[in-house]
């Protein structure tokens, strides 16, 4: 019974072979989410997306990541400085992050003490918001005021290792 074969199609017209992949049927699926039809069959797309709760849209997804790691918390002034002993690792490259509540800077060029990008507009050469970050030694500069005793996240920009593809075969008996 269990290794049976069942048609599994549309009961009142039957199984249609002539359609286009845009001309399906009503009992088909409305909408794919992180999936794909190849050649009538509902496939998962590679890729992943952040899990969890607490954002309200796609570009604060990441801030709720598991994929930071907190190097500390800013002063009374908003300010934090540090060098490469508080970031793990020894690679500092261009796309790395840091976080400081919803405000984002982005390392976008290499070299020592480079001005990082924010994510809310401002100038990143403001005195009062001002965010460095050298790729040859690590060392960073970030004062953002309006975070006063605030955590500091920094995002390394490594691939996640270790998470492995869960499959369950079934033998016969």
């Amino acid at each position: 019974m269990a290794f049976d074969r069942y048609m599994i199609a549309p009961f009142e017209h039957g199984l249609e072979t002539d359609l286009k992949a845009s001309m399906i049927p009503d009992e088909a699926f409305a909408e794919l989410k992180n999936a794909y039809i190849f050649r009538g069959r509902v496939k998962k797309r590679f890729g992943s997306r952040y899990t969890g709760s607490g954002w309200s849209n796609a570009n604060m997804a990441h801030l709720y990541s598991r994929l930071r790691i907190q190097v500390g918390t800013t002063s009374n002034q908003g300010v934090i400085v540090g060098n490469a002993g508080d970031i793990p690792g020894k690679i500092f490259k261009v796309g790395q992050m840091f976080s400081i509540g919803t405000v984002v800077f982005t390392v976008t060029t290499a070299g020592v003490d480079q001005l990082m990008l924010r994510n809310d507009g401002l100038n990143p050469a403001v005195p009062a918001s001002i965010a460095k970050f050298s790729t040859t030694n690590g060392a960073y500069s970030i004062t953002c005021a309006a975070f006063p005793l605030t955590p500091i996240s920094f995002y390394p920009l490594e691939p996640v290792m270790g998470i492995t593809k869960y499959d369950l075969v079934m033998q016969p008996r």
